[in-house]
């Protein structure tokens, strides 16, 4: 089986949700109901060092992993299929 090479260039790790809502289309309601669920990872940035106050970030780098991880199942799971139907077509030509 070939093995896909595959690269992801992220120009910063981490991004707002204000502008993660520019780039997406989604609005802040959207992204905040997606990070309380999971489907968005959130990072925690402290604004002081000893202060209780912080800026949720989007996680990109969790994001782009998920992703792949996601494609990779996907085509392993299209294999399987592949390999079934092939299976059933020579036993039915037989």
């Amino acid at each position: 089986m070939m093995q896909n090479n595959i690269s992801i260039t992220l120009l910063v790790p981490h991004m707002t949700k204000e502008r993660y809502s520019e780039a997406t289309g989604l609005d802040l309601a959207t992204i905040d109901v997606m990070l309380n669920d999971g489907r968005l990872s959130p990072f925690r940035h402290r604004l002081a060092k000893e202060g209780k106050r912080e800026k949720v970030l989007i996680n990109l780098v969790a994001l782009s992993a998920d992703a792949i991880r996601s494609y990779e199942e996907s085509q392993a799971s299209a294999a399987k299929v592949s390999k079934s139907i092939q299976r059933n077509s020579l036993k039915s030509t037989q």
